[in-house]
């Protein structure tokens, strides 16, 4: 393997002119996070109905 080829695939060079600074730690609202499990789905998805 070449000295290209094993080099990092994030390597340390600086951003370009203009690029805004990422903050990686935003804080996150309750509302917003995702709790797992919690999706609106009807329990007897799947099931077929009877028809009436």
């Amino acid at each position: 393997m070449s000295e290209s080829e094993n080099r990092p695939l994030t390597p340390d060079v600086p951003a370009p002119p203009g690029t805004p600074e990422l903050d990686l730690d935003v804080e996150i609202p309750e509302a917003d996070r995702k709790q797992p499990g919690s999706q609106d789905v009807d329990e007897d998805a799947g099931e077929v109905e009877p028809p009436s």
